[in-house]
């Protein structure tokens, strides 16, 4: 039987297995460094520092209506990583 800490385990892994799938797809698709990407709906913000990291593109910038889901994120809920 599976106790709340499995099955939170399985979410995680669950979780991370789709971000390492959406990473490969967004290298697979050779964003040049003109490139600027908008990851609308980003919560905390740390998917969009990995997509910044991998896709090389000249801007990532994040964009999310929660308050609660955005606690690093500056006043109007937007950052913009340049790299």
């Amino acid at each position: 039987m599976l106790n709340s800490n499995s099955l939170k385990e399985i979410e995680i892994n669950t979780y991370r297995n789709c971000q390492l799938k959406i990473l490969s797809l967004l290298d697979s698709l050779k964003i040049d460094s003109d490139s600027k990407i908008l990851d609308i709906g980003c919560g905390d913000g740390s998917f969009s520092f990995e997509v910044a990291k991998t896709c090389h593109a000249k801007e990532v910038c994040e964009l999310d209506i929660d308050k609660i889901a955005t606690p690093n994120l500056c006043l109007l809920h937007n950052r913009i990583f340049v790299l």
